[in-house]
């Protein structure tokens, strides 16, 4: 056996580049789908807690015969006075014939992807056309769903709701006229349609 494994790592900007929102959002169709004829599995996720923070890990296959999909990574609280991410995820993907380990991807720019472009996919299928749309929370996730429902819906203004306002918060606002940043829900919840 050898002792050395090389496999390529996919880091985020190029899964970025690799899937725009259009993209993100297909899969994210063809995976609903997936899920709607029973073909798709999603294993139970695994946790271990460790005080406030934790490891975790899933499980999942988007089809009968594509590769198994492994999820892992860790919440650090700590890591954000380091300078360092509190949240950080690896994917693996494995062979569907071998189960050999073909590559393994930054899994946080995925999540982001992926849960912006679900997130997008089902606001298309319940909601009309919203004129004013609220956006709860202005962290990362907050700012991809505020920076997806631009794109997909053009609305006339939306609201950016967040505890604190970050540069990446400022950053949008300044980019879009119509954004304005609230740290007020319920005036933002009743505004918005």
């Amino acid at each position: 056996m050898s002792g050395e494994v090389s496999l390529p790592f996919i880091p985020a900007d190029a899964v970025e580049r690799a899937f725009p929102l259009e993209t993100a959002m297909e899969t994210q169709r063809k995976v609903f789908a997936a899920f709607d004829r029973g073909d798709a599995v999603m294993g139970k996720r695994g946790v271990i807690p460790n005080g406030s923070d934790a490891s975790f890990a899933y499980v999942a296959r988007a089809s009968q015969n594509g590769p198994t999909i492994v999820k892992f990574g860790s919440v650090t609280n700590s890591n954000a006075a380091r300078g360092l991410p509190v949240v950080q995820a690896y994917i693996c993907i494995l062979d569907p014939v071998t189960g050999t380990l073909k590559s393994l991807i930054d899994g946080e720019s995925v999540t982001r992807i992926r849960t912006t472009a679900a997130s997008m996919v089902a606001a298309q299928a319940l909601a009309v056309q919203s004129k004013t749309i609220a956006v709860i929370g202005a962290g990362l996730q907050g700012i991809a769903h505020a920076r997806a429902a631009i794109e997909v819906f053009f609305p006339e203004s939306l609201i950016l709701i967040g505890r604190s306002i970050s540069a990446e918060a400022q950053e949008l606002e300044s980019e879009f006229l119509r954004v304005r940043i609230s740290q007020n829900l319920d005036e933002a919840i009743e505004s918005a349609d």
